[in-house]
């Protein structure tokens, strides 16, 4: 049974400068996070100050149980399928620019990023149209059909 559905590629490009610690800290009114994600994601990124393009994939979760684990996920992705944290930063920023006022776009409702230790989430809950964003240790959470996960291009 497959986990997850044809990957697509995604092209996008973040103008510079990326300060991440001020987006995600002085963006608190546009979206909200729990403090794990400044903590894992942010708080080490340096200031990036040229445009930045980004080439990732990404891919529906398509199981036919109500959940599938974490590890079920991942292990169903392309080898090098990780994010560094500042990579999730620059992603997550990117994706929410284009979908800020709860718009339709490349974010699903639920959104999966995987670093060697942690998985980046981007949430949204449809009555309030704000992004929330966590962090989470690799096998802490199961996922559902139609989360999209999302990982850099080889």
């Amino acid at each position: 049974m497959r986990v997850i559905g044809d990957h697509n590629v995604v092209r996008l490009t973040r103008p510079g400068p990326f300060d991440a610690q001020a987006y995600f800290t002085e963006g608190q009114s546009r979206f909200w996070f729990f403090p794990n994600f400044v903590s894992v994601f942010v708080s080490d990124v340096r200031p990036l100050l040229a445009d930045t393009r980004i080439t990732l994939c990404c891919a529906t979760v398509t199981t036919d149980k109500k959940e599938v684990a974490d590890s079920e996920v991942f292990a169903a992705l392309p080898n090098d399928s990780l994010f560094m944290h500042a990579e999730v930063c620059l992603v997550a920023a990117a994706l929410m620019d284009q979908q800020m006022a709860g718009e339709a776009g490349l974010l699903a409702d639920d959104n999966i990023f995987y670093t060697s230790t942690h998985v980046g989430r981007i949430l949204r809950f449809s009555h309030t149209s704000r992004w929330h964003l966590s962090a989470w240790k690799q096998g802490e959470v199961a996922w559902k059909k139609g989360d999209k996960v999302w990982f850099p291009a080889l």
